[in-house]
């Protein structure tokens, strides 16, 4: 019986250290390639620290250490629906429909102070709150006739500021 013989030439290492980097490469670039959906804009984050880039929709190269988050741009609508008061103390039923987007270039501001469920931290409780606040002013009557644009237009001009 003949002994077996393993090739340990520094040939046959090259290979396999060649074969290992080429492997970690592709491995690499594949997650440094990342996708931003259309109406959406990216945020990045290093290490956990916002780094001040934000990406439009389309495919990136970009760091494979940092992380993005995709926040929607588009229009979205909120409805909600209080028991709110009107300057006579009665307590009147009311519909509001509210459309709203983010600002790309406040993006990573948002992130950052408030993070992705911006609309249920800061949205709807200031659209809950403006909608009593604006009614209280006003008598039933008037929430049910000509003066119904006049409140709107009260409410969203408290919601912008």
């Amino acid at each position: 019986m003949a002994p077996t013989t393993i090739d340990v030439s520094p040939r046959a290492g090259r290979r396999a250290g060649l074969v290992i980097l080429l492997a970690f490469l592709a491995a690499s670039a594949s997650c440094a390639f990342r996708t931003i959906d259309t109406g959406h804009v990216g945020v990045t984050t290093l290490f956990g620290k916002l780094t001040g880039e934000q990406l439009p929709e389309g495919l990136h190269l970009v760091n494979p250490l940092k992380r993005v988050a995709a926040m929607s741009i588009r229009t979205q609508e909120i409805k909600e629906h209080a028991d709110v008061p009107s300057s006579e103390g009665l307590i009147i039923g009311l519909e509001t429909s509210l459309l709203y987007r983010l600002e790309p270039d406040r993006a990573g501001e948002v992130f950052q102070k408030i993070g992705p469920r911006y609309a249920e931290i800061v949205v709807i409780p200031n659209l809950r709150s403006v909608m009593r606040a604006v009614t209280a002013a006003h008598t039933a009557n008037a929430l049910y006739s000509e003066g119904r644009e006049q409140v709107a237009q009260q409410m969203l001009a408290q919601l912008k500021k």
